[in-house]
């Protein structure tokens, strides 16, 4: 009988460990450095290449949390272990076997333990579903939100794509018509279901012909030649062939118009023949002559085009249809005509024609006649869920891009970090890399319950970037603003990469130290100060220059719209307050100094969004909302705050005070610090900033000499020497060198 191996010596493992005694656990294994070599009640803590030598021999028990036992379960599916089970599994198991030496006995053949995790999967998958039909017994379709943030624009983009392509190349004899889930979402809500980003349209074999023949002559013609393709691939190649300009995609059950320079940006419409049908036609006859045909395609591997050819001498028959009449239904070259198998007999040609006009997403286009009576044909029961609810039905294309593609993953554990990571996902994807942010909420993300996911999600749905809830541990380049051990979810292949986001001129500065670069191949710093400071420290990770991209091509606000925007209408001048959040902050030193200033300013403080978040800073709030007359939340953006402000006043580590600085270098600035002295604390090339206010200190003579600061242009200089110069392609470089390197390696 195989002895127990507890991954994880934790809370939740040494639990356990009490629970089945210590003979019957032969030991730990922990991935914390810490633990390795040591014990626990004369119990081994191994290492995981210790336990990987071993597995085979043992029963392992994955004792962790949540965002732990992600991270090691993909340790053990890329050693192939598969004979564990986690904290949940392991329950199961107890409750199926309450006698706990039947439970080891039988546990130790894999096959059981396998068996064991298949039923208890197959039972969750069971309360899964019933939760899920509850939900749709009690809950009505129609009332299901619009998408939101990167689908929502997608679906946007590709009916202005349809729009601007029926107009500019259909004649007026042509009338496409909406039909499956574009129909339905017209039905429900006048535009699309949540989850379909694609436009389909119906056309009637007379014009649907007359289409086909004038984008032949207008546009690149592509019919797959191979049997068993890899069709994503395929129309991947051909759109990059012809990249930008249209394409007619010949398939045999259906005609797309694409376009776009790659998988990525692609936007289609398709197309689908209807006919007139013989009116005395069996329509069990034409069922049993549509399988035949379909059989026919089963027997042998098939190419597209020969199906094309096979199906257009079908058509050429005639058989089942007329040029006319008043039956209608889907042609032999439309998939309708095999996917829809709940119908039993013709379309009456008063439901589709005449056809109507409609405005579907706020853009004119035609629809059938009776539209209730349509969907009919198309869902069995449209007034329900439909059996992929929720799904997006073109995820195959999701498989493909994150197969085939380079794919770069921004982690984030603070909503704050999608502005700082947004220049670079937007000129990865537009060099052809799938980009995208990974929010995790709170039960998976890294950082645990600090992550503000909710937040996160708002930011990422109103920008309309693209985003996943789990990350790709596959993932070639993996991106942070914070320490390496955020990546640990990605493999051992994984790029990983630092990205800073501004810092202070404190010699103790996150920016300056070895956590920016240990355990990344690359770190992105922000000019040749930080570079230098980094160079003792780096080892062998690569630091590129990127300058602060997130201001690239930005420009400030005008004050008064600046200020209009937070109902500041002040006499006096503006005086902007960045405070810091930790030990440096001088919120509660010089708060009752700022106060004293209210009788010349009107005072502004821009909070930090760990002050404004953390539990443990009520006092520190409590006093700003003392002096402050305007208190701007975290997330508003610092170019508008800066706008509004005819000074600044910052605490010395804060990033802001530089950042500040950078967005407009004429604006006075004075920095608080409550270290001393100055000189051992920070690099001299603070003062160059502004005055540097300590304790000892009388804040208004200091303000006073803020005021008639003159050295701008030496401000300049350490700014562009800190930040890199407002108008050098940084990011270009950066995006390049990254995706040259990936590829090299």
């Amino acid at each position: 009988m195989k002895e127990y191996i507890i991954f994880g010596c934790g809370k939740i493992g040494r639990a356990i460990y009490k629970q089945l005694g210590q003979k019957a656990v032969f030991c730990f294994c922990d991935n914390w450095l810490s633990k390795r070599g040591e014990t626990y009640d004369n119990k081994a803590i191994i290492s995981f290449d210790e336990l990987e030598a071993i597995a085979s021999d043992y029963i392992i028990l994955c004792m962790l949390n949540e965002i732990n036992l992600k991270e090691v379960e993909q340790q053990l599916y890329r050693a192939q272990i598969y004979h564990y089970l986690t904290y949940e599994e392991f329950q199961y198991a107890k409750e199926q076997f309450p006698d706990s030496t039947k439970l080891r006995a039988y546990l130790s053949e894999s096959v059981n333990l396998n068996l064991l995790k298949v039923q208890f999967y197959k039972e969750k998958c069971d309360r899964l579903e019933e939760k899920v039909e509850y939900v749709c017994r009690h809950t009505d379709v129609a009332d299901v939100k619009q998408a939101e943030g990167y689908v929502r624009e997608r679906q946007l983009a590709v009916v202005q794509f349809a729009q601007n392509f029926i107009e500019k190349y259909l004649p007026e004899s042509i009338h496409p018509f909406l039909i499956a889930g574009n129909l339905l979402g017209e039905y429900r809500c006048q535009g699309f279901i949540p989850w379909d980003d694609d436009i389909d349209f119906g056309l009637i074999r007379e014009e649907y012909d007359e289409f086909f023949r004038l984008a032949k002559e207008k546009f690149p013609v592509c019919i797959c030649d191979e049997s068993n393709p890899d069709m994503q691939k395929w129309v991947d190649m051909c759109t990059q062939k012809y990249a930008n300009q249209y394409i007619l995609f010949v398939y045999h059950n259906m005609i797309q118009i694409s376009r776009g320079s790659n998988a990525l940006d692609r936007l289609a419409v398709d197309f689908f023949a209807y006919d007139y049908m013989e009116e005395d036609a069996s329509f069990e006859a034409f069922t049993s002559y549509v399988n035949k045909i379909m059989d026919r395609f089963s027997e042998k591997a098939f190419s597209e085009r020969e199906k094309y050819y096979f199906i257009k001498e079908e058509k050429e028959k005639g058989l089942y249809t007329k040029e006319y009449s008043d039956k209608i239904y889907f042609g032999i070259d439309n998939m309708d005509v095999v996917k829809k198998k709940h119908n039993h007999n013709w379309i009456e040609k008063e439901t589709l024609f005449p056809l109507k006009k409609c405005m579907f997403e706020g853009k004119e286009f035609w629809r059938p006649n009776h539209m209730e009576d349509f969907l009919k044909y198309e869902y069995a029961d449209y007034q329900t869920y439909p059996p992929d609810f929720a799904e997006n039905p073109h995820r195959y294309w999701e498989k493909y891009i994150e197969t085939n593609y380079l794919n770069v993953e921004f982690y984030l554990v603070d909503s704050f970090e999608i502005y700082h990571f947004a220049p670079y996902y937007k000129l990865f994807r537009k060099n052809g890399a799938n980009a995208v942010f990974v929010a995790e909420n709170n039960r998976k993300n890294v950082s645990g319950k600090w992550f503000d996911y909710e937040e996160a999600i708002k930011i990422l749905n109103e920008l309309g970037y693209k985003y996943k809830t789990i990350c790709n541990p596959n993932a070639q380049i993996a991106m942070t603003t914070q320490d390496a051990e955020n990546l640990r979810k990605y493999g051992k292949e994984t790029y990983r990469v630092h990205i800073n986001y501004g810092y202070g001129l404190i010699r103790n500065s996150y920016a300056f130290s070895e956590r920016t670069t240990r355990g990344f191949q690359a770190c992105v710093i922000q000019g040749e100060f930080q570079r230098k400071k980094l160079q003792k420290v780096s080892g062998s990770t690569k630091l590129i220059s990127g300058g602060f991209p997130k201001h690239f091509g930005h420009k400030l606000p005008d004050q008064k719209t600046a200020r209009n925007a937070y109902g500041i209408n002040a006499s006096r001048k503006v005086l902007l307050y960045f405070p810091t959040w930790d030990e440096d902050c001088g919120v509660m030193q010089f708060g009752d100094e700022i106060k004293q200033l209210r009788k010349t300013y009107f005072i502004v403080t821009k909070m930090h969004h760990v002050l404004e978040r953390d539990a443990d800073k009520n006092l520190e709030r409590r006093k700003i909302s003392e002096f402050s007359d305007v208190i701007l939340p975290a997330d508003c953006d610092i170019e508008t705050a800066v706008a509004m402000a005819d000074y600044i006043l910052a605490d010395a580590k804060s990033g802001a005070a530089m950042e500040a600085a950078y967005l407009n270098n004429t604006v006075p600035l004075a920095l608080l610090t409550v270290r001393e002295p100055v000189e051992d604390w920070f690099y001299p090339e603070i003062e160059k900033l502004g005055p540097v206010v300590t304790a000892k200190d009388s804040l208004t003579e200091k303000m006073a000499e803020c005021q008639v600061e003159k050295n701008w242009e030496e401000r300049k200089k350490i700014l562009e020497t800190c930040y890199g110069k407002p108008d050098y392609p940084y990011l270009e470089e950066v995006i390049h060198y990254l995706m040259d390197e990936k590829s090299r390696v």
